[in-house]
């Protein structure tokens, strides 16, 4: 007997609902998780059940295979077997096994019996087991496995090695003889949408002479009356459809995500026979000009991009992820998920339903006749002999999940060129389910002469929303006329730029300002939905050390995207979310929150009037009423809540606090519903007293290769050949060991992508001239020399209390985009801690955070992360970055924070501290400092004038700072 999985007759949606009631007529679902056996190497006949397999390896169910030491290649079969008991209670029902997603080719056997086959890894699909199973009695199953190269959704491409395994849930499940197969439910909101028309449909396994009743249940267990809620069955006809009228239901929307329970019961002679029952909202969606409307309102997407991923199981998803992921976007202010580029798990769209979170539901076509690597590229994957293949997945995505009200989208297929598959994956979804509109990217590859989306996607826009051209698609302010406009890839983090990356952490926190302008931009503009960010979790695999086939048939450099050769064995296209792998917040976690806020306070127009506090509001919700939020603020020890003001949604108005002093900082926090939704500190001013100059007894010793500037407790030597600093004592101890060194490094040549290499043009120093002298108690020494072409003069000048003040003059500089233009000095590697003060992009920030206008931190770290396990402490804390750099980095050995190492931008003060001693900064917050360590574990202490990310590209703000001939710099740096 051999059965072929057929998506046109298996529409199991029943498989996915919550049962209740009804006795005896419910599903029954055993799940079949956990210790599977594996086998690469395996018998010709491996499907017979006297195979010996229980001395094969153990893996774990779901998870990939290379993820737990399994080196499995392209196209090569392996094999999973499992025995299992089959319940007595399963006697005389229709028994069936269900896969949630295997990647990417999978033929069953049960029992020696093939009883299904199916492609695609990202989709639940089922075999019958009736008849080959008998209840009360073991079964074997077993599974052969292929990772296709062909797979269209190109999943094991782009994470860089093959992803194969059974990647989701296995389920055995009973179910009646006459059974319900498929309900579908469809709410429909009246013009004033308030009350609703309930739309039931589907299908009953065979036809019966019987009825089905329905019932409805409010969230909090209240049955609804429906009128004649039994609908007699026609016994020649599987189809079935009823409407019922419900007057003025609780809707469903992010902001409030009021859940129904329908249920449907299966009426035989009177009895119940089977039960299937789903969460539902009521919530209807539109296309009105150029803009998305649900519910009468115009809804905006603070989005992001998501992916299946766990830390040591890969391309996975568990239920304990799933709610972390949810609950995270809930912290962070995203309203809205792309799930990037398949559909997910039942159970992630069951938590958006409950938490409220909009979902762009992605079909598992990525990439098709467009850039796949060169491993990839002239494999075949479209064309009409992958027409059913890509139809089937499109059915069982939508099959599947229809009826979670979160999804507002479908979406066919991601960065592909259209050609007729997805016109006909399109056509598919309309007639199926004309409630949601389709997008599709890249839109602008579809012909003029047909319709095949809904909804304009544009990847990475100018933060300003401007697109000069997608494939003929041009965008102005984040819209593009007559059509709604969703950038659901935008403010791409950064993740490309692995030297800066592992050199300067704060580039993670620089990218906040792109969000916060992008949102802010595509908010006000009519037409744009928003955007989602790429992305939301880092796309690092760490493949256990066990696994051969590195470099050869994984991990290797993409000659496509010219993306170098990994480090190490943790492999991805790098760490480009907001959280890791492990859910630990990034620094972009709390930029996201920031930017995404949908309360925005007017920091720069508060005024106090008679111990009033008055600030202007925006508020960027959706739906919400800013009076059902709480606002709680405090001013010194005294803290206060009150109602917040009645503002409307997308309106501005006032906040009015009583009982403000002036000049004394106060903390807002805004509260929806006990969670934190934003937080601002107002009339805090930021200020550093910067020390005069004081006069000295200062002399000049010297012998025949260097120098020394002496004070009462400093001493500043200089070697006469280069002509810099070559060690500088402060109370004995030294605290610089050379400088300044110039800093100047510009956008090099373009490597892959948007980005580009660095060129550091500071080299070669060759001293032409220096002189030194005392002046009314102050010591001033002028260095002269080149940079290659560059000409550089230096005045250093010294008073008696431990300043230095540093003046410098650049001629002859090239014309070409600055990324850091500074001096820097190498110091001992003996200070332990740091301090600064500056002004922050943001009014407040968590504590340890690399942005923070305020903080001391140790500069090192003595916990070693372990790879693949768990890491203990916050990411700020880490020093080891095992994508970037590797498990055995040298530069390790310094112990260097990620907080440390971050460049500290627009400084009043930064101190270096070391015991009794101190080397601190000074500026007017237009300067930044930087701590790095180098290869060769030298510690250098850089004093920035001008600075810029300019690899962050994708759309992205940067300072775009153009060198001009000349340049002129200063700093100054007290020792004590």
């Amino acid at each position: 007997m051999r059965i072929i999985f057929n998506s046109n007759v298996f529409l199991f949606l029943f498989l996915f609902s919550i049962y209740t009631g009804c006795n005896k007529s419910s599903t029954e679902t055993i799940s079949l998780n956990g210790t599977w056996k594996f086998g690469i190497s395996h018998p010709d006949k491996f499907y017979q059940n006297k195979v010996d397999f229980y001395s094969w390896n153990n893996i774990q169910v779901p998870g990939e295979c290379m993820m737990q030491g399994f080196p499995i290649m392209h196209d090569s079969s392996y094999i999973y077997k499992k025995r299992i008991q089959i319940p007595s209670s399963f006697k005389g029902k229709e028994i069936i096994l269900q896969f949630d997603g295997v990647y990417s080719y999978a033929k069953v056997w049960v029992n020696e019996i093939q009883v299904g086959e199916h492609v695609g890894g990202f989709t639940s699909w089922q075999c019958n087991l009736t008849g080959i199973v008998q209840p009360g009695k073991d079964a074997i199953i077993t599974v052969e496995m292929k990772d296709l190269k062909n797979e269209v959704s190109y999943a094991s491409g782009y994470a860089k090695h093959q992803i194969g395994g059974i990647l989701r849930d296995v389920w055995l499940k009973a179910l009646p003889k006459e059974h319900i197969a498929e309900l579908n439910v469809e709410t429909n909101l009246d013009r004033y949408y308030k009350d609703a028309q309930l739309l039931v449909s589907g299908k009953i396994n065979s036809g019966i002479e019987g009825a089905i009743r329905f019932k409805l249940f409010s969230s909090d267990g209240k049955p609804v009356k429906l009128e004649n809620p039994e609908l007699k069955l026609n016994p020649k006809d599987i189809i079935y459809k009823d409407s019922f009228k419900i007057e003025n239901p609780a809707k469903w929307d992010p902001e409030h995500p009021n859940l129904y329970t329908i249920e449907a019961e299966l009426m035989i002679n009177g009895n119940c026979v089977h039960q299937v029952s789903y969460n539902i909202g009521f919530r209807k969606i539109e296309i009105r000009d150029n803009e998305l409307i649900v519910n009468g309102n115009p809804v905006k997407f603070r989005g992001a991009c998501h992916h299946d991923i766990h830390p040591t199981l890969g391309r996975v998803n568990t239920p304990g992820y799933d709610l972390k992921d949810v609950l995270a976007c809930k912290e962070a202010n995203v309203n809205f998920i792309r799930t990037s580029h398949y559909p997910p798990t039942k159970n992630f769209l069951d938590l958006c339903d409950q938490y409220g979170i909009w979902v762009e539901c992605e079909a598992p076509a990525c990439f098709v006749r467009t850039y796949r690597s060169s491993d990839y590229k002239n494999v075949k994957h479209d064309g009409p002999e992958f027409h059913d293949l890509m139809l089937q997945q499109i059915r069982e995505m939508v099959q599947f999940n229809r009826n979670h009200p979160c999804v507002v989208l479908w979406s066919i297929g991601n960065e592909s060129m259209y050609d007729p598959n997805f016109q006909a994956s399109y056509d598919w979804i309309k007639k199926e389910d004309p409630s949601r509109p389709v997008i599709f990217s890249y839109p602008g590859t579809v012909p003029d002469s047909v319709k095949a989306y809904d909804v304009l996607s544009i990847h990475y826009p100018s933060y300003t929303g401007s697109l000069d051209h997608q494939f003929n698609i041009h965008t102005e302010k984040f819209a593009a006329g007559n059509i709604p406009v969703l950038s659901d890839e935008w403010a791409h983090i950064a993740c490309y730029d692995k030297a800066v990356l592992a050199d300067d952490p704060n580039m993670r926190n620089f990218w906040g300002k792109s969000l916060d302008i992008m949102w802010a931009n595509s908010f006000e503009s009519t037409g744009s939905l928003g955007g989602a960010i790429w992305g939301m979790i880092d796309e690092t695999f760490m493949i256990p050390d066990s696994v051969k086939g590195f470099r050869q048939w994984w991990g290797k450099s993409d000659t496509v995207t010219s993306y170098p050769e990994f480090k190490d064995i943790c492999v991805g296209y790098g760490e480009w979310g907001f959280m890791d792998t492990w859910r630990r917040k990034k620094p972009e976690f709390w930029n996201v929150k920031k930017a995404y806020s949908p309360v925005r306070l007017n920091c720069d127009s508060v005024e106090i009037i008679n111990s009033t506090l008055i600030v202007p509001v925006f508020n960027r919700y959706d739906f919400t009423n800013l009076n059902e939020l709480e606002f709680v603020y405090q001013q010194d020890t005294i803290k206060r809540m009150i109602k917040g003001p009645g503002i409307l949604p997308h309106q501005r108005g006032k906040l009015i606090i009583p009982g403000i002093k002036k000049d004394i900082p106060v903390v807002i926090k805004i509260m929806n519903k006990g969670m934190l939704t934003d937080e601002y500190r107002l009339l805090d001013k930021i200020q550093t007293n910067i020390p005069d100059f004081i006069s000295g007894h200062m002399t000049i010793s010297e012998n025949n290769s260097s120098f020394t500037i002496n004070n009462a407790k400093n001493r500043y030597t200089f070697n006469y050949k280069t002509g810099l600093i070559e060690n500088i004592i402060v109370n004995g101890k030294t605290v610089i060991k050379s400088g300044p060194w110039l800093v100047l490094t510009v956008n090099g040549k373009n490597v892959r992508f948007f980005f580009n290499a660095p060129d550091h043009l500071a080299n070669n120093w060759k001293l032409t001239r220096i002189s030194k002298q005392i002046v009314n108690g102050l010591a001033k020494v002028t260095i002269e020399g080149t940079y290659n072409s560059i000409v550089a003069s230096y005045l250093l000048t010294f008073d008696g209390q431990g300043l230095l003040k540093t003046n410098y003059t650049l001629l002859n500089l090239p014309s070409d985009e600055v990324t850091e233009l500074g001096v820097r000095y190498e110091i001992p590697p003996t200070y332990d801690s740091l301090y600064w003060k500056r002004k922050p992009y943001w009014t407040i920030y968590p504590e340890g955070h690399i942005g923070a206008g305020e903080d001391r931190i140790a500069l090192c770290n003595p916990n070693q992360l372990n790879y693949r396990a768990e890491p203990k402490q916050n990411w700020e804390n880490d020093v080891e970055d095992f994508y970037y750099l590797g498990r055995e980095a040298d530069i390790y050995k310094s112990r260097l924070t990620n907080n440390a190492r971050a460049m500290k931008e627009n400084i009043g003060q930064y101190t270096l501290i070391e015991k009794n001693n101190r080397v601190t900064v000074y500026g007017n917050f237009e300067i930044a400092c930087r701590l790095m360590v180098d290869k060769d574990n030298t510690w250098w202490f850089s004093i920035l004038n001008q600075w810029d990310y300019v690899n962050l590209s994708w759309g992205n703000y940067m300072n775009n700072i153009k060198l001009t001939k000349e340049f002129h710099g200063e700093s100054l740096i007290k020792f004590e």
